[in-house]
C-alpha cells in the first residue's frame, strides 16, 4: 500500500483487479435484480405497501423503548429468558454464560449478521462450544476461512471451482463442481450436526411486541432444524428487529423476500413463541433472546435514524454500481454496499471508515429499490457533511471542496470552469470516457473512470429551448424539446408543501412531530380476494412454487394419499419404503392399512433414529394460504415439527376450509387461539441458489414437498 492510499483504496484497487470476482458478483446481483423487478411486477400497487412497511418501520423507531419493552414483557410471560445488552461483547459473554450454564458443547448456527457483527463464533470456540454454520452458503465460508460478501448471499463472491476445492480439502470428499453434489456433500455432513447438536443459535428477522413471536426467514431448512433440534436456542437481535403487531408481518413478509431474492415469501417462515410446552414432542427446552444495542440508542436519538427502519434484505447491495463492481470484502465490515457505508461508521469508528459515505456515485439507485423507502443518498451526503465539521476529510479534499464550492456559487467562475473543464477533457480521454487524469488530479482517476463533459453544457441546451417560439401555450414547445433532448419540464412546486406531503406518505418523523402508526388496511395489503376460488388460487400459486399439488375427495382420500406415499418411498433406497404419519392425520388410520405390507411405518415416538431414516412424512397442516401457495403447520401435542422437515419428502393433506386468501387473514383473523410454540409457513421445497445462482432443492428439508387438496369439508376420522 502507497502512503497517500487508505486500506479501502488499496482494497478497491484489488477488486478491480480480480476479474473472476467482478464477473461473480455483476453477475449474481443483475439477476437478483431481474429477479427483484419480475416479483415486484406481480403485486398489486407494491408502492402502497412499501409506504406501509415505512410508515410501520418509522413509527416503531420512534417509539422503540415501548416496543422493546413490550416485547420483553410477552416473551417472559411465554416462558422465554431475555437478555438486554450493551456492546457486542457482552453479547458474546452472555451466549458463552448461557452454554456454560447449560453444559451445551455443540451449536448449529442459522446465518445471522449480528452474530457476525459481535464477531460471536470466535468467543464461542474460545469457551469451547464448536460452532457450525448450517446455511450452505455461510457453511462454505466457514470451511474455507473466509468472510461473507453480502447479507443475503454469503458466497456471492465465489465459483463453484473454488467450492470444490474447500470440500474436497475439508471435508475429505471426491473432487466435483457439481453444485447437486457439493450440496449434498454438505446436507450430509450438516445432517449429523443436526442430530447431535444441544445448542441452536439464529438472528430474527422480525420481533412482534404484542405477542413476544420471534419470525425467522429463511430457505434451506437449517433455521427450522436448528431452532426445533437444540434443547436450547438462543436468538440474538439488534433492538430494531421489534415490530408492533402480528398483522405488520403480512406487510414485511410480502417485501422482504421479494425485494431481497425475488421470491414471493421464503420458504420456511416461522413464528416462535417462547419454548416448547409440556406436551409438545419436540422443540427447545429453553428459549433465550439476547436484544443488543451496540450503538442502535445512539442513532435513534440523532438524525439518522431513519437508517435503524433496515430489514436487511441486501436489495441496496444488489442495485449498487459500486457493490456491483467491488464486492463485499472491500468495505471490511459485516454490512457492504450502500447501508454498509452508513451503519459502518455509525455504529463503529467513523474515522477508520471515513471513505465509505465517500463511495457512491449518489446514484439513488438504492433509494428506488428499497423496500422501507430509506434515503441513503441524503444520509451519505450528510456524513460527509460531518466529516468537513469534523475536520476528519483529508485536507486536500476539503481544500478541493472548498474551492469548488466557491466557483459554483458564482455563475461566471461555474461558466469558466465548464469551458476550462471542456478544453482539458481531451487529457487522458479515450471515447466519452477520461481514464486517467495527469499530475495531481491522478488520485480522481485512479479507482474510477470519469465521464467525459458534454460538447453542448446543460445550459446552452436550456437557453435555446427557453428561445424557441411556443405554440399552443407552450405545449408544442415541450414536447420537441422532450423529444430531442429527453429532458421534461415540471411546472413549479411548493418544495416545503411536497416535502410535508412526503413526510405524511411515507410515515417520516421528525424530532418534534413523531409518526403515526399506521393501520393496516387490509384493502391495501391483500393480494388475494375472500370471493376468489381459494382452492383453484391456492393450487396455482402452490405450483408456482415446485409444490406437488393434486386433488382429491373424501371417500378417495385414503387411496389416493396411499397411492402418492408408495409412488415416492419406493426406490428411495433399496428395499420398502419407510413412511410416518402424523398421529393427529384425519384419515391416518384408513392411510395405514392401505400401507400395510407394502411400506414399513416407522413410530414417530420411537426417537431420532427413526425419524432422520424415514423416507416420507405424512401430514396435515393447521391451514394454507391461497396467496401465497403456503402451507402452515403448528406444534402442538401429537405435532411433529419434524415430520415435515426431516424425511426427504413431505405429504400434506388440505382440506378447502383450511385455505385462507391472504397473509394478512392469517396473521389478523385465523391464528390459532393460545398461539402454539411454532407456526411455521411453508412454502416450497427446501432450496438454494448460493453456488453461483444455480437453484438446488433438499438442501436440509425435503426436496419434494406433495400436497393433496380435498375439495370438501373434513369430516370426522373413521374408525
Amino acid at each position: 500500500m502507497s502512503r497517500c492510499e487508505t486500506w479501502f483504496e488499496a482494497n478497491v484497487r484489488r477488486a478491480l483487479g480480480d476479474d473472476a470476482l467482478r464477473g461473480a458478483v455483476a453477475t449474481a446481483a443483475t439477476a437478483k435484480i431481474a429477479a427483484r423487478a419480475a416479483a415486484v411486477a406481480g403485486v398489486r400497487d407494491f408502492e402502497a405497501l412499501r409506504d406501509l412497511a415505512t410508515g410501520i418501520k418509522q413509527h416503531t423507531v420512534d417509539h422503540l423503548d415501548r416496543y422493546v419493552t413490550r416485547f420483553i414483557e410477552r416473551v417472559e410471560a411465554l416462558g422465554g429468558k431475555v437478555h438486554v445488552v450493551a456492546t457486542p461483547a457482552d453479547a458474546n459473554e452472555c451466549i458463552v454464560r448461557i452454554a456454560r450454564d447449560n453444559n451445551l458443547t455443540l451449536c448449529a448456527k442459522v446465518k445471522s449478521m449480528t452474530t457476525e457483527e459481535t464477531g460471536l463464533a470466535a468467543a464461542l470456540e474460545a469457551a469451547g462450544v464448536r460452532m457450525v454454520e448450517t446455511d450452505l452458503g455461510e457453511f462454505i465460508v466457514q470451511i474455507d476461512h473466509d468472510r461473507p460478501s453480502h447479507i443475503v448471499t454469503p458466497i456471492i463472491h465465489k465459483n463453484r471451482k473454488t467450492i470444490a476445492r474447500a470440500f474436497a480439502r475439508k471435508l475429505g470428499v471426491e473432487y466435483t463442481e457439481d453444485p447437486q453434489a457439493l450440496t449434498t456433500h454438505a446436507r450430509r455432513y450438516l445432517r449429523d450436526v443436526f442430530r447431535r447438536c444441544d445448542l441452536g443459535i439464529s438472528g430474527v428477522n422480525f420481533a412482534v411486541a404484542e405477542t413476544g413471536a420471534i419470525c425467522i426467514c429463511t430457505n434451506e431448512g437449517n433455521g427450522r432444524l436448528s431452532t426445533t433440534r437444540p434443547r436450547v436456542h438462543i436468538a440474538l437481535m439488534g433492538r430494531e428487529k421489534v415490530v408492533p403487531r402480528t398483522a405488520d408481518l403480512a406487510v414485511f413478509l410480502k417485501v422482504l423476500a421479494r425485494s431481497s431474492t425475488g421470491q414471493p415469501i421464503t420458504v420456511y417462515t416461522s413464528l416462535i413463541h417462547g419454548p416448547r410446552r409440556p406436551a409438545d414432542p419436540d422443540g427447545p427446552e429453553q428459549l433465550h433472546v439476547v436484544i443488543l444495542d451496540g450503538g442502535r440508542r445512539r442513532i435513534e436519538s440523532g438524525e439518522y435514524r431513519d437508517v435503524l427502519r433496515c430489514i436487511r434484505c441486501g436489495a441496496c447491495l444488489n442495485a449498487c454500481p459500486v457493490y456491483r463492481r467491488i464486492g463485499g470484502h472491500a468495505y471490511e465490515n459485516v454490512y457492504p454496499g450502500p447501508i454498509g457505508k452508513l451503519l459502518a461508521p455509525l455504529l463503529n469508528d467513523p474515522e477508520h471508515y471515513a471513505d465509505l459515505p465517500q463511495a457512491s456515485s449518489l446514484c439513488g439507485r438504492c433509494l428506488e429499490v428499497c423496500p422501507v423507502r430509506i434515503d441513503i443518498p441524503d444520509m451519505l451526503v450528510r456524513l460527509r457533511r460531518d466529516q468537513v465539521d469534523r475536520k476528519t476529510a483529508p485536507w486536500g479534499r476539503r481544500i478541493a471542496f472548498r474551492l469548488a464550492s466557491e466557483m459554483l456559487s458564482r455563475p461566471w467562475s461555474y461558466q469558466f470552469g465548464q469551458k476550462l473543464a471542456r478544453a482539458c477533457s481531451g487529457l487522458g480521454a479515450d471515447g466519452d470516457w477520461i481514464r486517467s487524469l495527469p499530475g495531481p488530479f491522478s488520485r480522481l482517476t485512479r479507482l474510477r473512470d470519469l465521464p467525459r463533459p458534454a460538447a453542448r453544457p446543460f445550459r446552452q441546451v436550456w437557453q435555446e429551448e427557453e428561445a424557441m417560439p411556443t405554440e399552443r401555450a407552450g405545449v408544442r414547445a415541450q414536447s420537441d424539446s422532450v423529444e430531442r433532448t429527453g429532458i421534461s419540464r415540471r411546472p413549479c412546486v411548493d418544495r416545503a408543501h411536497e416535502e410535508s406531503d412526503i413526510d405524511s406518505r411515507i410515515g417520516r418523523s421528525t424530532e418534534s412531530r413523531p409518526s403515526p402508526l399506521p393501520r393496516v388496511d387490509p384493502a391495501v395489503v391483500r393480494q388475494t380476494a375472500p370471493d376468489d376460488d381459494l382452492v383453484s388460487v391456492f393450487c396455482a400459486r402452490a405450483g408456482d412454487l415446485g409444490l406437488h399439488v393434486t386433488q382429491s375427495s373424501t371417500d378417495a382420500l385414503a387411496r389416493d394419499v396411499a397411492a402418492l406415499v408408495h409412488d415416492v418411498a419406493t426406490g428411495a433406497d433399496a428395499g420398502a419404503g419407510k413412511v410416518v404419519i402424523e398421529p393427529s392425520l384425519v384419515c391416518r388410520r384408513e392411510l395405514e392399512r392401505s400401507l400395510a405390507g407394502s411400506m414399513e411405518m416407522l413410530d414417530p415416538h420411537a426417537g431420532d433414529q427413526v425419524m432422520f431414516s424415514a423416507h416420507v412424512g405424512v401430514t396435515g397442516v393447521y391451514a394454507a394460504v391461497a396467496e401465497t401457495g403456503s402451507l402452515v403447520c403448528v406444534s402442538g401435542p401429537e405435532l411433529w415439527r419434524g415430520l415435515s422437515l426431516i424425511p426427504p419428502v413431505h405429504v400434506a393433506v388440505v382440506w378447502q376450509e383450511q385455505i385462507v386468501p391472504d397473509l394478512i387473514d392469517l396473521f389478523t383473523t385465523c391464528l390459532p387461539t393460545g398461539l402454539p410454540a411454532n407456526l411455521t409457513l411453508i412454502s416450497g421445497p427446501s432450496k438454494t441458489a448460493d453456488i453461483e445462482g444455480i437453484l438446488i432443492t433438499g438442501v436440509h428439508g425435503p426436496g419434494n414437498v406433495h400436497v393433496v387438496v380435498v375439495r370438501e369439508s373434513r369430516k370426522d376420522p373413521r374408525p
